[in-house]
Formats: C-alpha cells, structure tokens, sequence
C-alpha cells in the first residue's frame, strides 16, 4: 500500500501511537491486580484453615512488596502518557495574536521545573512586524519541550549547560533558532527524532514524545516546519511558523 500523504495525519497518528502505548502498562497492572487477588484468597485461606506458619507469612509479604513495586511503576508509565496525551488536548482552543519574541522572554523567565537552575540562557531578537496567531499555551509547549529534551539527552553528562534562543522576523514568517551545547543527535538516529515514541533514553525516563509533539504542533497546526540543522556538537533546530500575513495570504 502506498503512503497517502494528502491523508496523512500527524496528531491522528501521534493520538493513536499513545493508545497503543498506554495498553502495555494497563494490562500490566491488570494483570498484577489479578495475582494480587489470587494471592490474597490464598492466603486468607489458609489464615482460617490455621495453615499458616512463619514461612508462609515471609513469602506472602514479599510477593505483595513486589506487586506493589510493580504496580507503581507501570501506574507511573500511564500517568507519564497520559500527561503527554493531556498535552495535546488545547491544540484547537483559544488562538490568538501574540509577539514570539516576548512570549518566549516570559516562558524563559519562569522556568521552574528541574535541571534548569544551571542552564545558561540567551534569547536575541526582536519583535516581528506581524504577531503569529496560536491555540493557547503553544508557544509554552514548544520552547518547555526543546528545553526538557535538552535537559533528558544533551546535559545527561553534568555538562555546563547552554541555550541560545534567537527568534528573526522574516515577514510571512518568524523564525525561532533553537541552539544547545549538549552531547548532540548521533548521526545514524537523526532522521528518526521526530518519530512518535522513538527515544534512546527509556532506562532515563524518555518516552519518546517530546520532539514529536513539538513537530504536530508546528506542522500540522500551526502549519509551520522545524528542521534540525545537523551539526557536530550539541543540537540545533530551525523552528518558521507563518505570521498573520501569511495566514491572510
């Protein structure tokens, strides 16, 4: 079968990619609940049978530690998706006008989730001509995501940590550089970072979404496109989303 591409839907495709993700930890927990019970039954079983002895007791506590164990975990991995899901669901509310270039000074002044404390930032620019028009908090899920994949893949190593951001007014469009001095993107996995669920860093916590809602929101919505200008330190992404102008053209 050939790839339709006038068909293709990149925030169906990401949506449909979620809910097969989130079965794996569901059934997990589904699975362990019923042991869980089994387990249970048993034991209560043998507490009124008076069959129990010190042994049994040991073995039953530690089957139950582990099943809990487990259980946070995967409720953890649903949790995880189902915040990235959630991340989704403001793409058609609320559009409005707004200045890249101030908006992404505010979002950088309120950086306040972890790994940030020791990140050097510069943002440059000045504002467009023409403002962008965005579903609410866009803009916030863009740059707090670049950032986050920052944090996760480029400064792992403890390095001292950098960002430039440098937003250009380009009429019909603006222009958003996004630069880091992290480890960088291997080249063999450079084509596939835009990829719904593709991560190198599972044993880290990455599931693989970060970038790719970034790409649905910039292509699909804002009708946009983001590019990773490849490089051999750190990472660099080349964001154009349309200005008002454009979007009257």
């Amino acid at each position: 079968m050939e790839f339709d591409s006038d068909n293709y839907d990149p925030l169906r495709v990401l949506v449909a990619g979620v809910a097969h993700e989130m079965n794996t930890p569901l059934g997990v927990c589904l699975t362990l609940h019923s042991a869980l019970c089994d387990d249970l039954t048993k034991f209560k079983e043998a507490y009124e049978n008076e069959e129990l002895c010190e042994e049994d007791i040991d073995e039953h506590l530690k089957a139950t530690q582990t099943y809990f164990a487990l259980l946070e975990k995967n409720i953890a991995s649903a949790i995880t998706l189902t915040s990235q899901l959630k991340k989704m669901s403001f793409i058609d509310s609320n559009w409005y006008e707004c200045q890249a270039f101030g908006e992404i000074k505010d979002i950088i002044a309120a950086q306040d989730f972890p790994g940030v404390d020791d990140i050097n930032f510069t943002v440059t620019g000045e504002p467009s001509e023409f403002p962008v028009k965005v579903p609410s908090e866009t803009m916030s899920h863009i740059i707090n995501n670049l950032i986050n994949n920052s944090v996760i893949y480029g400064f792992a190593d403890g390095r001292e940590a950098e960002i430039k951001i440098d937003v250009s007014d380009h009429r019909d469009h603006i222009r958003i550089n996004y630069a880091d001095n992290g480890s960088g993107i291997p080249v063999a996995i450079r084509s596939r970072i835009f990829d719904p669920f593709f991560t190198t860093g599972r044993k880290i916590g990455g599931i693989g979404l970060g970038l790719s809602i970034i790409y649905t929101l910039i292509c699909s919505r804002l009708k946009g496109s983001i590019e990773l200008n490849e490089q051999e330190s750190g990472c660099n992404l080349i964001i154009d989303i349309p200005t008002t102008v454009a979007q009257k053209q």
